[in-house]
């Protein structure tokens, strides 16, 4: 028993190896099915997040269009008041959609522009 035995993997507590430990690399075959789980799962993950979240496609559309146009015109000061003034005159679930809107990085009416948008903005473009 060596050092290098030890810096090779080759002694494991009081057991020797033969041989260092050999993984096989995936067939191709096994690489699709992989990716296809993965797609599968991000699938239905997305299907997850759009059942839960508390405002409609539209809406969530309509509001990213009206905070641009507000903000371009006045600037964020921090606040959700572009997005609460939204809401309220919608007749929308405010307490819900504040609350959604926080968990992706929406604390101020920018941040819902430039964190939400960036998250949920893109999969609008596939399917409206």
């Amino acid at each position: 028993m060596t050092q290098g035995d030890h810096r090779r993997g080759l002694i494991f507590g009081n057991h020797r190896a033969s041989s260092p430990m050999k993984l096989a690399m995936p067939t191709k075959k096994e690489k699709r099915r992989r990716k296809g789980l993965q797609r599968e799962i991000a699938k239905r993950q997305m299907a997850q997040a759009e059942a839960d979240r508390p405002i409609s496609r539209s809406h969530l559309r309509d509001l990213f269009n009206y905070l641009d146009e507000e903000l371009s015109a006045e600037g964020c000061d921090r606040s959700l008041r572009f997005t609460s003034r939204f809401i309220a005159k919608n007749g929308l679930p405010e307490e819900e959609i504040i609350h959604w809107l926080d968990e992706y990085g929406g604390n101020c009416d920018c941040e819902v522009l430039a964190n939400v948008e960036e998250e949920w903005g893109e999969s609008f473009q596939l399917r409206l």
